[in-house]
């Protein structure tokens, strides 16, 4: 597919749409009605959560991540951006340098960028997880926490086990999720909810963005 969208990755306005569906559908996305999240990027291969990831990124660095250490959790793409930072380490599920969330093999304060994209609802304990993430993290820290499509239902609807027909998810998080988030860093971090839209598809996501300061003002709030 064609379009006049460039990708904040890569600049290509070229796209990948697997499962067939039409432009015009493409509004019906916001309501969950259509799934727009396999609509790639046919150079980079970015999808519309990395892309909305990519805009809030834009938005919140400042010159100070030229000495941060980031840690990227899924394959959302930090290290094509390596340069913004001191190092880049990235950790990817049952490969190489992988990271078991729930018991961080790392020492407090590691990390002043963490991006943990789709990741949670693949672990068995979120909350050690969530513990965990903010232990690693540093005073000046921020956290980018992304989950599917946590608008769709009110409630979350955690089953115990890795359902190997939903991608090994143990749980659907529901729009509950920003109160769990807030309950598991009470005294310890402040949670900023961002909306964004991909470009091309209109595709919203939440991201959440937990710090242990303060956020700038230049966060959009929900």
């Amino acid at each position: 597919m064609k379009s006049d969208f460039l990708c904040n990755w890569c600049g290509s306005t070229e796209y990948v749409n697997p499962d067939n569906v039409p432009e015009k559908d493409f509004g019906l996305g916001v309501f969950g009605l259509v799934d727009l999240s396999n609509i790639d990027c046919a150079k980079c291969g970015s999808k519309p959560r990395q892309r909305c990831l990519r805009q809030l990124l834009n938005d919140t660095k400042t010159s100070e991540w030229k000495n941060y250490k980031a840690l990227q959790l899924s394959p959302d793409m930090l290290s094509t951006i390596s340069d913004w930072f001191s190092s880049v380490e990235v950790s990817i599920f049952d490969e190489e340098n992988s990271i078991d969330i729930q018991n961080i093999d790392r020492p407090d304060s590691t990390y002043d960028i963490i991006v943990c994209v789709h990741v949670l609802e693949h672990v068995e304990d979120d909350s050690l997880a969530l513990q965990e993430l903010i232990r690693v993290l540093t005073p000046q820290g921020k956290l980018y926490l992304m989950v599917p499509q946590p608008s769709l239902f009110p409630t979350t609807d955690d089953w115990g086990f890795p359902d190997e027909s939903l991608h090994g998810h143990y749980r659907m998080y529901g729009r509950d999720f920003e109160n769990k988030l807030n309950e598991e860093i009470k005294g310890q971090a402040q949670l900023k909810v961002c909306e964004k839209y991909d470009e091309f598809t209109g595709k919203k996501e939440f991201i959440y963005v937990v710090t242990k300061n303060e956020l700038t003002s230049n966060l959009t709030s929900v």
